[in-house]
């Protein structure tokens, strides 16, 4: 095993000779950069009981990304997505809103198959140019 290997322009490099792999066990390992770490290879696999990230800025960039689990918690005080297409599919769907709740679109078309029901203390629907109500039994009371 090489300890401290110099290359031309670069810092010590702690390696094998010819590539081989290494193994580094212990209890706890730390490492510890003031200021920068960066890790490249083709493939990184990180396998733990509890995976904790704390950061004050935090960039993800990727191509593709995938997320599988079997819970997921998000929690943030301002949250904001910004994507040009977002597909949501869920077998239920519980939305809780505290307090106001509001959507800006320039088309909604919403297909139900069941049942809809809405249920408000005040409802207000406000058009500019034409209300519909379609169906085989229009009833208001």
């Amino acid at each position: 095993m090489t300890v401290l290997e110099r290359a031309a322009f670069n810092g010590p490099v702690v390696g094998l000779l010819g590539g081989h792999n290494i193994t580094i066990e212990a209890k706890t390992i730390t490492l510890a950069a003031r200021q920068r770490a960066s890790f490249c290879a083709d493939s990184v696999d990180l396998q733990a009981k509890l995976f904790s990230v704390l950061a004050n800025k935090g960039t993800w960039i990727g191509k593709l990304y995938t997320l599988i689990a079997d819970h997921v918690r998000s929690s943030a005080r301002p949250q904001e997505a910004s994507t040009g297409s977002l597909t949501v599919k869920v077998v239920d769907r519980a939305t809780v809103i505290e307090r106001i709740d509001v959507l800006q679109t320039e088309t909604r078309a919403i297909r139900v198959t069941g049942i809809a029901s809405e249920i408000a203390l005040i409802k207000v629907a406000m058009v500019s140019e034409d209300l519909r109500l379609d169906g085989k039994r229009v009833t208001v009371a």
